[in-house]
């Protein structure tokens, strides 16, 4: 008889769960409410880079693992997984490029207005960001990968449950194993109050001319990710809960991102 595992949530961290289970043959089913695209992961930039996640002894070993399976990735064009230089920069200060990044080949980059690239030059912010590096990641299209992830699970007979788990309890006794990728949900499932999320807006734009992915770290922390057919722009804000757009911190959250991106385009309707 196969070990079964109980997968709670089906956005990126669920799918893979199940795949790497199901791929070692295990008897792997997925409960989750939402799917897809109606998945917080649906609307994730995405690009791998290890940020604000602790202790750094131990997610760093472990972000670079996975680094290297997307890497690998990046080789099918079925997975919506490819390679992107990344633009790490800051706005009042020197930014130091960690040991890691340094490792993966990341260098400083200039950021005086008359050298740098025309998707920053822009009038009305001569001097956005005072300094930056450079650094190849894996980025990843989730309008893509969620479903090559769904199909890989499929395809190995893995199974996804619709259903709402409030409580642990209410999975099956026969699953030896339960694993938790509930994402703020989690928050409920085991009564984890200090569970934050970082809140924010999400802008789906049109599809940019922008070759490079652009984040800025300083408070407020914006980016404008590139992806197949559109561009991600958010600013998020921690410390709070939001799932619908909210009109009052919308007209500050996109101008930076707006701005380094070159885009003049009206944004589509904001996802959590």
């Amino acid at each position: 008889m196969r070990n079964r595992a109980a997968i709670i949530g089906a956005g990126v961290s669920g799918l893979t769960c199940g795949v790497v289970f199901a791929e070692r043959e295990w008897d792997a089913t997925i409960f989750a409410d939402e799917t897809g695209q109606e998945t917080t992961s649906g609307a994730a930039a995405a690009v791998w880079f290890p940020y604000d996640a602790e202790p750094a002894d131990k997610v760093i070993p472990w972000s670079l693992i996975t680094y290297e399976r997307l890497r690998e990735l990046a080789g099918d064009s079925q997975s919506g997984v490819s390679m992107i230089e990344i633009r790490q920069f800051t706005r009042a200060r020197e930014i130091p490029i960690p040991g890691w990044a340094k490792d993966l080949g990341a260098h400083p980059i200039s950021v005086i207005p008359s050298e740098v690239e025309g998707s920053l030059t822009i009038p009305a912010f001569p001097s956005i960001f005072s300094d930056g590096y450079a650094l190849t990641v894996p980025l990843i299209d989730t309008t893509i990968y969620l479903d090559y992830l769904a199909n890989r699970f499929y395809t190995t007979a893995g199974r996804i449950e619709s259903a709402h788990i409030s409580k642990a309890e209410e999975i099956p006794r026969d699953f030896g194993l339960i694993i938790n990728c509930a994402g703020i949900g989690a928050r409920e499932l085991v009564h984890d109050s200090e569970l934050e999320p970082h809140r924010g807006q999400v802008a789906i734009v049109p599809k940019l001319e922008l070759a490079q992915a652009i984040v800025c770290d300083d408070a407020p922390l914006m980016y404008a990710i590139p992806r197949a057919h559109d561009c991600v722009s958010a600013a998020p804000i921690p410390s709070a809960i939001i799932a619908s757009p909210h009109p009052p911190t919308r007209p500050r959250s996109f101008p930076n991102a707006a701005a380094s991106s070159g885009s003049t385009r009206r944004a589509s309707s904001p996802r959590r």
